[in-house]
C-alpha cells in the first residue's frame, strides 16, 4: 500500500505503427473496474516515423489501493482502434501496511481505494479545541 505503480509494455507489430495506443483497466479481484488509463485521450504526438516495435511506459504514480489482489486488462492498438486485447494480462497483490503510523489500516472490504486527503477541524468563535499535544488552541472566525 502507498507505493507507486508503473506499467511497461514491449510490443512488436507486423504492421508499422505511427501512433501506438495503450490502455489499462485495473480491476479488483471480483472483476469490478477501478481505474482506466489510456493514452488515446491525452495529447500524444505521433512518432517521427512508423515503427514495428518499441516500449510504452505508463507511470501512474501512487495509486491508493487497499490490500488485496488486482488484475489488469491490456488494450493495444494504433491511433483509433484496439488491435489486441489481453484480459487478465497480469495480476498483483497489494500488501497491507500502516501508512500513517496510526496503528490502523484502511479496510479493503469497504473500498478498493483509500484516498490521500487533508482534514481540517474548525470551531465556532466561542469554542476551544485542543491539538494532539493537549495544548489548548483558540480559534477565531473572520
Amino acid at each position: 500500500m502507498g507505493d507507486s505503480l508503473m506499467l511497461s509494455v514491449d510490443y512488436v507489430s507486423e504492421t508499422p505503427i505511427r501512433q501506438p495506443r495503450i490502455a489499462f483497466v485495473l480491476k479488483a479481484h471480483d472483476g469490478v473496474p477501478i481505474l482506466h488509463v489510456n493514452n488515446r485521450y491525452l495529447p500524444s504526438p505521433p512518432l517521427p516515423s512508423a515503427v514495428t516495435s518499441g516500449t510504452i511506459r505508463c507511470d501512474l504514480g501512487i495509486v491508493p489501493l487497499t490490500a488485496g489482489r488486482y488484475v489488469i486488462d491490456l488494450y493495444f492498438g494504433d491511433h483509433g482502434e484496439d488491435t489486441h486485447v489481453v484480459e487478465h494480462a497480469f495480476a498483483f497483490e497489494v500488501i497491507e501496511r500502516d501508512l500513517w503510523g496510526s496503528g490502523q489500516v484502511p479496510p479493503s472490504e469497504v473500498s478498493s481505494l483509500w484516498w490521500p486527503t487533508n482534514f481540517s477541524f474548525l470551531a465556532s468563535q466561542d469554542q476551544r479545541i485542543d491539538d494532539l499535544s493537549g495544548k489548548p488552541l483558540h480559534s477565531s472566525c473572520s
